[in-house]
């Protein structure tokens, strides 16, 4: 038709493509082109005949489509459009109430409006409409485009979708005149509008977003969800005489200005969020730095109130501030700069070691001037709102010998435990920054958090780190973690050995080498790494050149790698060499290569030799057919290697088994001696305690079960909760034991002297304690006769019962108290009575008859309840919150052995010439 293309066609729908559901209908039921359907099949009807008649017509995806035949844009002035496309399906049902179901659906192929407008308004924002419009020096609007679609199926509403997406952003990175867009964004939403006659309705509205920069007359602006918001079926309304009209709006803005004389920088953002917990709220966020050419001062921070209920609610906020400017010091430590920083309900994220540079702490420590909108983009993943966490910050910024430069952030936070830790950059120059031959920039994290009991040192070389040349980028890192709860640990210099699969949860150690570029057609790579964990130690290096020019290239690679796995023992050893040549002719791709690959594997030596030579190529193997037999060793010299860790062999279980395997200790209410010599514990030489006191019994040999008795009558964890988890069975692969075995741990407490019986349990509670050991003793899979070496950490190691805790409580009388208080918890009152002849200071009362009072059973039944309900948790935070409880004196240590049920020897107490409640043996 003219210049323009029509184009019918049926077609097939595809998933991702425009055509996705016809609301109650999907498109995938309708068949494409015309079908005819005479007879339904019920595949349920097992008696009878499956089919009824059924007589419909369906048109499947008949589309009309709309360009211009030399494909350039249909429309190309305010709006935009590339081509049309009109897709209808419809289905008439001639069987029964004869229904006709009709849906379309229109899609605009790129699609855009030029959002600086058609220049009859501003939008409410005069600055924001100039920008998007060029300005009126002749610059090019802004003009993107998208694909938007409209459908309807049948009874359903009229929807407007994108990609299927409520909002869908595309990186852009064009330059508009002044004006360099990032990305820019759709948002498809609805908003109440209420016409003259005063009746309200939702409007459809679509918005366009943008994220960019300009830079005018010196002067650096960035702009965050610079938006402009369409009525989608009014888009000529820009005014708003007969909907919202056109709106324009800015989430955040920043300024940086870069003088001959100072240097400033400030943004301002208004954003919404969400906490931790899910819960969205409005942040307020604010950065500035001001710099001169002998100092410079940044800040950053955000306040929010985080709305938790209808009646609850929790502030938010942080501040981080930095001083940069010469303080002094000695030449290996000459002070530049400080910073501090503090978070109230607000956590503290760490950054992988690769994203340290990009931190808020280094962002204030090296001033916003850059990219303020940047640094205030990172608050959202480092620092985001969480109730109950705090954290405070110190840094310092300082040069060593003019030649190192080094920014360090010691930090704490505390939310679920607390974690302590430090990190930051520290940048060499190769010999000075003014002759600079190499440069060296580290990023290191070191951090021990309390929850996980975890420790965790990393640096790594950046990106920026090259030596002699940019084009010789040099990378390498370092990991030292430890995860002392599983007994799991990682060293690692370079990287792992290529056969050896890290968990996800250790830490990415890059290369420890160089990536260097001499010239175009060449490429050097080489790298070396270390690295010893829990299972495994592990080496190698390796160097590769490559050359290209044109249809000819070459390359040359050699390097060795070694891998050591313990119990069950094995290893890896493999070296390789070799040059390569190829040519592209019209022939075809001519190749030849020169070189030797050998792989060693053990413990019995076998392994294969690969050999390129010319046109040729071919593998040799040597040595055993299958690896050595595997010898299961004796239960004493597994204890005597595994348990005791002792050097030489021994065929019998080591004499000093039971002193080395079972030790105990008093935490809690151990009474020093007078000669601050420490006491051993045993029966000869045995422990003086407080009434209430603290025991806890290790070994070192796991148990898979633990027994606590007194005189025959089970210990319970009483008062305490015992949550050691899931514990695994004990297996032994040294031994090849490959199922679990039983290892039960039994204490008993007697009496002193043993002539008595331990009477009262109430205020005995026993709970466990658990370790986690190395899977590769303690865990064994069998596989042909021998353990399978594991090559791979699990990604929990084996957990075990290693130990004891009991605690000893005073119980009060009755004796049928369910719950026992802590007599450090009970504050210690003195009664006075005023007998006859006694001066007191209360005054005696005048008696004038004494009439006996006789209790009821009910009150007495009260009575009763009354004084054996169980302490609650109000009972005792009333009585931890007075500040005049004190700790135990000699008075009290005497009235609680004087006044305690427990069985306790006086008489060697007395002996002693002090008031102690008693002695354990």
């Amino acid at each position: 038709i003219g210049g323009l293309e029509l184009e019918l066609s049926t077609r097939e729908p595809v998933d991702g493509s425009e055509y996705e559901t016809w609301d109650s209908k999907t498109s995938g039921e309708f068949a494409q082109g015309l079908t005819l359907q005479m007879l339904r099949f019920h595949p349920t009807v097992t008696t009878g005949i499956p089919f009824e008649p059924y007589f419909s017509l369906e048109i499947g995806h008949l589309a009309l489509r709309l360009s211009k035949k030399d494909r350039k844009p249909l429309l190309d002035g305010f709006l935009l459009l590339n081509a049309i496309t009109l897709t209808t399906c419809v289905d008439f049902t001639f069987t029964g109430t004869n229904a006709v179901e009709v849906g379309g659906r229109i899609d605009l192929d790129d699609f855009g409006i030029s959002l600086g407008g058609d220049g009859s308004s501003d939008g409410g924002n005069g600055m924001a409409a100039g920008v998007l419009s060029g300005g009126d020096d002749g610059e090019e609007a802004i003009r993107p485009t998208f694909d938007l679609s409209i459908s309807k199926y049948h009874t359903s509403p009229v929807q407007v979708g994108m990609h299927g997406a409520a909002e869908c952003w595309f990186p852009i990175n064009k330059q508009f005149g002044p004006i360099k867009i990032a990305q820019i964004g759709v948002k498809i939403y609805s908003e109440n509008y209420v016409d003259g006659s005063g009746i309200s309705s939702d409007e459809p509205r679509i918005a366009i977003l943008i994220d960019g920069e300009a830079e005018i007359a010196g002067f650096l602006a960035q702009v965050d969800d610079l938006s402009v918001s369409l009525p989608l079926f009014k888009l000529s309304d820009v005014k708003g005489d007969y909907s919202n009209g056109w709106k324009y709006d800015m989430a955040g803005c920043a300024i940086a200005y870069t003088g001959p004389a100072f240097e400033i920088a400030g943004a301002l953002r208004k954003t919404v969020l969400t906490d931790s917990n899910g819960n969205p709220y409005v942040e307020y966020q604010g950065l500035c730095t001001i710099s001169t050419s002998s100092m410079a001062i940044s800040a950053m921070g955000a306040f929010g109130r985080v709305p938790v209920s209808d009646s609850d609610s929790y502030v938010t906020c942080f501040v981080i501030a930095a001083l940069d400017f010469p303080i002094g010091g000695p030449p290996m430590f000459f002070v530049t700069g400080l910073a501090g920083g503090l978070g109230l309900n607000r956590q503290l994220i760490l950054p992988e070691v690769s994203d340290v540079p990009n931190s808020p702490f280094i962002r204030a420590l090296n001033g916003f001037g850059d990219d303020p909108m940047g640094a205030l983009e990172s608050i959202r993943d480092a620092l985001p709102a969480k109730r109950g966490s705090l954290w405070f910050a110190v840094g310092v910024k300082f040069k060593s010998f003019q030649v190192i430069d080094t920014k360090a952030v010691l930090f704490v936070k505390i939310s679920d435990g607390f974690t302590i830790g430090i990190l930051g950059t520290s940048t060499l120059h190769l010999p000075t920054e003014a002759l600079n031959i190499g440069y060296v920039e580290l990023a290191f994290l070191a951090y021990y958090d309390s929850s996980e009991n975890l420790l965790w040192v990393q640096a790594q070389l950046t990106d920026a780190s090259y030596l002699f040349d940019k084009n010789c980028r040099l990378t390498g890192g370092f990991a030292l973690v430890s995860w002392f709860s599983r007994g799991e640990f990682v060293l690692s210099v370079g990287g792992y050995h290529p056969k050896f699969k890290a968990p996800s949860y250790y830490p990415e150690v890059p290369r420890l080498g160089i990536n260097w570029k001499p010239m175009s057609k060449l490429t050097i790579k080489g790298g070396a790494y270390f690295t010893v964990c829990t299972s495994a130690v592990m080496l190698g290096g390796g160097l590769e050149a490559t050359f290209k020019a044109g249809s000819l290239s070459a390359a040359f690679r050699a390097g060795v790698d070694v891998l050591v796995v313990f119990d069950p023992f094995y290893y890896s050893f493999g070296i390789y060499i070799g040059v390569s040549v190829r040519l592209k002719t019209w022939l075809g791709t001519l190749k030849a290569s020169l070189g030797a690959d050998l792989q060693i594997e053990g413990p019995k030596m076998r392994g294969t030799a690969k050999i390129d030579v010319a046109f040729i190529s071919f593998t040799v193997k040597f040595g055993a057919n299958s690896a050595t037999e595997f010898k299961a060793i004796g239960f004493d010299e597994f204890v005597n290697k595994h348990v005791l860790q002792l050097s030489e062999k021994l065929d019998s279980l080591a004499t000093d088994f039971s002193s080395e395997c079972f030790s105990s200790q008093i935490p809690d209410g151990l009474v020093r001696c007078d000669d601050g010599n420490e006491r051993s514990g045993l029966q000869q030489d045995p422990w003086i305690v407080v009434p209430e006191f603290e025991l806890f019994s290790s070994h070192i040999f796991p148990a898979s079960s633990h027994t606590v008795k007194a005189d025959s009558q089970l210990v319970t964890s009483a008062w305490r909760i015992d949550n050691v988890g899931v514990i695994d069975e004990i297996k032994l692969a040294p031994c090849g034991i490959d199922h679990g075995i039983t290892s039960n741990y039994t204490l008993d407490i007697i009496p002193l002297g043993g002539n008595s019986a331990v009477n009262i349990l109430d205020g005995i509670s026993a709970i466990n304690k658990a370790t986690h050991f190395p899977e590769t003793v303690w865990r064994c899979e069998m596989k042909n006769g021998r353990p399978v070496a594991l090559k791979k950490p699990s990604s929990q190691q084996p957990k075990f019962l290693t130990g004891t805790s009991l605690q000893f409580r005073a119980c009060s009388l009755p004796r049928n108290w369910t719950n026992t208080t802590s007599m450090d918890q009970v504050k210690q009152s003195t009664f006075i009575h005023n007998l006859p002849l006694r001066k007191g200071t209360a005054s005696n009362p005048v008696i004038g008859s004494a009439v006996p009072k006789l209790s009821t059973t009910p009150e007495i039944e009260s009575i009763k309840v009354q004084r054996t309900r169980p302490a609650s948790l109000q009972d005792i935070l009333t009585i931890a919150g007075n500040p005049d409880i004190l700790k135990a004196n000699q008075e009290k240590i005497r009235i609680r052995a004087e006044t305690t049920s427990a069985n306790f020897e006086h008489d060697v107490v007395e002996q002693r010439g002090i008031d102690i409640g008693g002695v354990i043996r």
